[in-house]
């Protein structure tokens, strides 16, 4: 627990000294990996397909963490 809690304390100190601009978007955010018992821990558009690549190779991951720049929000 007291590593859990150092961790967090180094994110939220980090966090709140962020100019970037970038917020949060999507969590847990996957695709191509079946989704069980931990089912609600992934985000909502995540995808049971796996993306085809260009070199002919499925790819299979999950995302801990999408962020956007607020800017960019009109060309969703």
């Amino acid at each position: 627990m007291a590593e859990i809690r150092a961790d967090l304390r180094e994110w939220l100190r980090r966090m709140s000294e962020d100019t970037s601009g970038f917020v949060p978007k999507h969590f847990e955010l996957s695709f191509g990996l079946t989704r069980g018992a931990d089912q609600g821990s992934a985000d909502p558009r995540s995808v049971s397909n796996a993306i085809l690549l260009t070199v002919a190779s499925n790819f299979v991951a999950a995302i801990d963490l999408v962020e956007r720049l607020p800017v960019c929000d009109r060309n969703r």
